[in-house]
């Protein structure tokens, strides 16, 4: 009888040796089974619409959209979306976004979203409320933002401000009143200051 070396006797009782079970089970979770149709090609994933407004265009009536937003023409109405908004022409009417970049143009009406880029240049008469805010251009109205506030050297606004903190550099110009609070849900609180209406003004002079 041959001898068997070592190597040769282990090939042996392995090959020998029942395999259990578990074995098995995992040797059935490692086989690859090639589908049927091998040709099947899963769909891609939608990607995320945007609507443009060209420079000659001009929409009246309010716009309700779940999407990004380009406004490069004129709108006369309120805008609002889910998602972001750049603007460069003209909205006459709030704004309520994710996020807004303004960066050429005029805004005449309200504007209401999360981060806030405001350009040197553009032109906003409306109050703005805002998670954060840069701003470089010129602002006519209350600013209310629930954390910080940078003050561009070209940055010119007329109304009071309420936020987190601020950071001016030097140039800008501020009119009105300025309120720093710690708590970002004081911010919410605090109301910016009224100014007294005309009628109301006369009224308490003849009562005096």
């Amino acid at each position: 009888m041959k001898k068997q070396s070592f190597s040769q006797k282990m090939a042996s009782l392995l090959n020998e040796t029942p395999v259990s079970p578990e074995v098995e089970e995992v040797k059935e979770e490692r086989k690859v089974v090639m589908p049927a149709n091998t040709n099947t090609v899963s769909a891609p994933a939608k990607d995320f619409e945007e609507s443009i407004i060209g420079r000659k265009t001009v929409i009246k009536g309010e716009m309700i959209l779940e999407e990004n937003v380009q406004v490069h023409g004129k709108v006369e109405g309120n805008v609002t979306t889910t998602g972001d908004i750049k603007i460069t022409g003209t909205v006459v009417g709030n704004v309520k976004a994710r996020s807004v970049t303004f960066s050429a143009g005029a805004v005449k009406g309200n504007l209401e979203c999360g981060a806030t880029f405001i350009g040197a240049g553009t032109e906003l008469q409306g109050d703005i409320t805002a998670e954060s805010l840069i701003m470089a251009g010129h602002v006519k109205g209350n600013i209310k933002v629930k954390n910080s506030v940078t003050l561009k050297s070209e940055a010119i606004i007329a109304g009071d401000i309420i936020a987190r903190s601020m950071q001016v550099e030097e140039g800008a110009q501020l009119s009105g009143k300025t309120t720093i609070v710690k708590d970002v849900k004081a911010v919410e609180k605090v109301a910016p200051a009224k100014e007294e209406a005309p009628a109301e003004k006369k009224e308490t002079e003849e009562q005096k």
